[in-house]
Formats: structure tokens, sequence, C-alpha cells
């Protein structure tokens, strides 16, 4: 957490009582902004039919699921995060993936795990090529891209309104422990660090791969195919 984060900021790796009221502070936002309301279900049905929209026009071509799925994932949890409304072919989806991706194989490397233990091993990591100095910079890259995002949502951020993304709640939590004068400081609760781990600590890979493993099994079985369109039938009709 030293050396991608600067500290003990994000929820991902540490698990104490500043991240315990970080992530009650995220389940409470999630709730309140709409995570899981006719809002946000009409933002991701408006993505599964662009995803559907682009393989019908790919007829009888070979269709790679992933890039689609991801793209609409994505933009949904950017959304959800930042309040930003992206383009469905923005490339700062993709672009953020690879930047995540690129970071398992740098902090599940032999030597990180070391430095886990030993961190005096950060002085001679130069001789097997800096891997510490790598993990830095794609976390550099990965963070420019947060902050861009960030700086959009604070420009429009409104504190008398009602947060409409996660960020905005963030901001609107600082401005009240502001004026209650609870000092924000240096401290990582509500510090800009903060704000800026956790937001890149929403992860869409395992929805992909949850995705991506249903439609395998869909076009293995087309029985559970007859079945699933069946009951969505039963249940939706003809309402779209």
């Amino acid at each position: 957490m030293n050396i991608i984060a600067g500290g003990q900021y994000g929820l991902a790796f540490e698990d104490n009582n500043i991240v315990k009221e970080q992530r009650k502070f995220a389940l409470k936002s999630l709730h309140e902004i709409g995570f899981g309301s006719a809002a946000l279900e009409d933002s991701v049905y408006h993505y599964a039919q662009e995803i559907v929209t682009r393989w019908t026009k790919m007829g009888n071509e070979h269709v790679d699921v992933t890039e689609n799925i991801i793209r609409a994932i994505g933009n949904v949890i950017w959304h959800v995060t930042f309040g930003i409304n992206l383009e469905f072919d923005n490339p700062i989806i993709l672009e953020f993936r690879r930047l995540q991706l690129a970071l398992i194989p740098l902090l599940a490397s032999p030597f990180m795990m070391f430095v886990e233990l030993f961190p005096i091993l950060r002085k001679i990591d130069f001789l097997i090529g800096s891997p510490t100095k790598r993990l830095m910079e794609v976390s550099s890259e990965s963070h420019v891209m947060l902050k861009e995002a960030i700086n959009t949502t604070q420009q429009s951020f409104n504190p008398d309104n009602e947060p409409s993304c996660y960020i905005e709640a963030f901001l609107a939590e600082q401005k009240n422990r502001e004026e209650a004068g609870k000092p924000i400081g240096d401290a990582p609760r509500f510090h800009y660090k903060t704000t800026l781990h956790f937001s890149g600590n929403f992860h869409f890979e395992q929805m992909l791969n949850t995705l991506r493993m249903c439609f395998l099994q869909l076009v293995n079985n087309p029985e559970a195919q007859r079945q699933l369109q069946k009951e969505i039938d039963d249940v939706v009709g003809d309402r779209v």
C-alpha cells in the first residue's frame, strides 16, 4: 500500500477501523444514490440493448463477447462512481482495465511477496529490473485517469443537491465534516487520497468473468437457453 497508494488508502488490502468505516460509508452512499434502483436498471438496460444490437449486426461472424461486456459494465460503474456518462466506445474503460490487469502480476510477483517480509529489498530492486518502479508507474497512470474523473465531478458538484454518485457523496461528507469542525488533514478517513484510491477499487473483472461463463454455459446448453427465454417471456412478456 505504501508503494501504490502512499499509505493506508482505499479498501482493497487493509482491514482496520478506518477501512471498516469507509466500507460502511460506501454501502450507505451507494444505497442513497440509487444502487439497485429503477434509474440504474434503466442504465443497465440501455447498455444491454447496445450490446445485443452490436452482436446482431455481426450476423454469422464469430463474436468475442468480452469487449462489449467490458464497455457496458465499465460505463455503469464509471457513472455510479463519478456521475459521468461516457459514450459506449469511449477508450477510457478499456485503458483503465488494461492498467488494472497490469497491476495484478506485479503485485503477485515473488519479489513483491518478499518485499512484504523484507522492505529493505526495495533498495536493491534495480538489480532485477526495478519491479517496484514499474508498479509505481502503472499505479500512477491509473491515478491520472481517476484524478481527471474526480476533478470533472468536483467542478459540477453542488453541495445543496442530493449526491448522484459516490464521489459527490464523499465530497458532501467532507464538507459536512469541515463545517462540523472535524479535521480531515492527512488522516486517511475522508482525505482526497481515500477518494482517489477507493474509486479505483470498483473492479469489474469478476462481473465480466461471471457473464462470460454464463454465455458459455448457454451456448453449450440450448435447453437452458430455451428455459431462460421462456422465463423472460412469462415474466416480462412484450414489455420493453
